[in-house]
């Protein structure tokens, strides 16, 4: 998005000439940080901007490119940092739902077990139940970890204080979901 938007981020400066504007343009668009890098590119691509190298850093120099170039990358980088904390909040979302529609199941299947293990018509021998159980320890140890993990420790950490609350709030309502209230 920033991409598109160059030009209303990085204006052009009062008395900066129509080509070291472009040529600045061209150094964002392709994400070149140094003037070497520039300069290349512009007498490779055999491009209508190209200068030399002394005419490059003038430019640079009295159009405040650095600053310029710096200002942008901060803005991209805030863009990309807030698109990946969005990602990741509807991934985390999407992983605790999943999780506690498995928790759910495991606890669904804990039941039944234990239905068939009380009820001497069925044919479902007491090794059959303990390993039954067995396995759903187990699964129900490693999919409350994977939720505390996800609950707790966010990819990218939240500066926002709350989160620790909203935290406690997801765990106390998955609580509910598996203790069935």
């Amino acid at each position: 998005m920033i991409e598109q938007n160059i030009r209303k981020i990085v204006p052009q400066i009062p008395g900066e000439s129509d080509a070291s504007y472009c040529r600045l343009i061209i150094m964002l668009k392709k994400g070149f940080r140094t003037l070497k890098e520039l300069q290349k590119y512009l007498e490779e691509s055999n491009n209508k901007y190209c200068v030399t190298y002394p005419t490059l850093k003038e430019n640079s120099a009295k159009d405040n490119w650095m600053e310029r170039i710096k200002k942008y990358d901060q803005l991209h980088e805030q863009e990309l940092k807030e698109e990946m904390e969005q990602t990741f909040q509807k991934l985390n979302k999407t992983s605790i739902q999943e999780m506690a529609e498995f928790l759910e199941d495991l606890h669904t299947l804990r039941k039944d077990v234990m239905k068939r293990f009380h009820n001497p018509s069925e044919k479902f021998n007491s090794s059959s139940a303990l390993r039954a159980l067995n396995d759903y320890i187990h699964c129900y140890g490693k999919a409350t970890e994977i939720y505390y993990i996800n609950t707790r420790h966010n990819l990218i950490p939240n500066e926002q204080e709350n989160n620790k609350e909203v935290n406690d709030q997801k765990l106390e309502d998955f609580g509910k979901i598996i203790n069935g209230v």
